[in-house]
């Protein structure tokens, strides 16, 4: 038996073409392998396919997969994030789920997880995932077979900046981790000025076009968690200040939280969630509907060393993020079931909308979390140390994103 024989076999017996809809003929394409190599892959395949669970392998692959071959910012979303990032959105039972740009699927395996870990069984989540890239889909796709999970895949490779034909998704939750600063997307979505709920994004810069992607395929109560560069919570371009502005004028932006730099296996630009609501007066958000309010989180400095290069968020910081968040927004599901929420100094910070109009919208939680009243930062203090420091790495983001538009636009001369 061939490697590619051996595949075929695991796909069609794991019922990868029901569960994802994605059929096995075609899919492989194998390389060209000696006979000794070809014959132990397939070994391999069967030896893998034969053992009773393979959820966690499965898990450790794409781990090393993501080290060895991720580039700049396509890379798989590692465990840790997809934690934080589904602890965020909430999901529930029954609800629809949205990763636009899929990649590996863990966005929505994890979704999966922690609904099943609520409910102590079954659930009926319906699970989605777009990516453009076929590969993704396909690892995507054994993803979900390997935990026992359907879902809806698409039917072949589709470009999410690329808005498909007929209404919205309307889904309670969308996620997506997609490329940071991607300078090459106008092209690729026709007359795109003409449908933009909050301005038309930058042309050489896709972050704004992913997070009004996000808000526009939520439902009337959906909400949203994406992840974007640095550079977009502060970029001082007039479109992006406007966007900013219209996510904070409408209500559209409930919360942001700063991660620490060098979360990421593949890329040094420190980052930030963005959370959106449809509809912050509907019960399932909590007790307090904030209105005109923005809560911002700085979890930077609460990395811990993994491997080199590298840090992940520890347990007790995703589990301080989401009852922060919870608190904030009054959901006595939350964990901890807290009382009443508290601006922390250096932490969080509910900031109102006059205080950020008045400061441009220039929206990083460093920023603002430095300034809480609930303690005294002195000029010279080490939380404007901080700051500063903070602001000065966000300004070295921007300049190596100009050096890459440069370079392009050299390249096309």
């Amino acid at each position: 038996m061939t490697v590619e024989d051996a595949l075929r076999e695991a796909w069609d017996e794991a019922d990868v073409a029901d569960r994802v809809g994605l059929h096995g003929r075609g899919l492989f394409g194998m390389p060209q392998l000696s006979e000794e190599a070809d014959r132990r892959l397939a070994e391999l395949v069967q030896a893998v396919h034969r053992a009773p669970t393979s959820d966690d392998l499965f898990d450790a692959c794409l781990g090393r997969y993501s080290r060895r071959l991720g580039e700049g910012g396509n890379y798989f979303t590692s465990a840790h994030l997809a934690r934080l990032m589904v602890s965020l959105a909430s999901p529930q039972p029954g609800e629809r789920i949205l990763d636009l740009a899929c990649g590996s699927g863990g966005l929505l395996v994890e979704s999966a997880r922690q609904v099943s870990s609520k409910t102590g069984g079954e659930d009926e989540l319906v699970l989605m995932g777009r990516d453009i890239n076929n590969e993704a889909r396909q690892i995507a796709a054994m993803n979900l077979a390997a935990h026992g999970l359907r879902g809806d895949l698409g039917q072949g490779p589709a470009d999410s900046l690329r808005r498909p034909g007929g209404p919205p998704s309307a889904c309670d939750v969308v996620l997506v981790n997609p490329p940071f600063n991607v300078s090459n997307w106008v092209g690729r979505v026709p007359e795109a000025g003409s449908r933009w709920r909050f301005g038309e994004p930058p042309r050489d810069n896709a972050n704004f076009a992913w997070l009004q992607r996000a808000e526009e395929e939520l439902s009337r109560t959906g909400r949203a968690v994406v992840l974007l560069a640095d550079s977009a919570a502060t970029g001082a371009r007039p479109v992006e200040q406007a966007i900013r502005k219209g996510l904070v004028d409408s209500d559209v932006l409930a919360a942001l939280v700063a991660l620490p730099k060098e979360i990421f296996l593949h890329a040094r630009t420190s980052a930030c969630l963005w959370i959106l609501s449809a509809d912050r007066k509907h019960p399932g958000w909590g007790r307090h509907p904030r209105s005109k309010q923005v809560l911002f989180i700085d979890a930077s400095p609460t990395e811990k060393p993994a491997i080199r290069g590298y840090r992940a968020l520890p347990e007790e910081s995703i589990r301080r993020i989401t009852t922060t968040f919870s608190t904030w927004r009054g959901d006595d599901a939350g964990p901890g079931h807290p009382d009443a929420y508290e601006d922390v100094a250096g932490w969080c910070r509910s900031v109102s909308r006059a205080d950020m109009e008045a400061g441009g919208y220039d929206l990083r939680p460093s920023r603002h979390v430095a300034g809480s009243d609930t303690g005294v930062v002195e000029p010279g203090g080490v939380d404007r140390t901080y700051e500063l420091t903070r602001e000065l790495y966000s300004l070295f983001d921007d300049a190596h994103h100009l050096e890459q538009r440069l370079r392009t636009l050299l390249d096309e001369a």
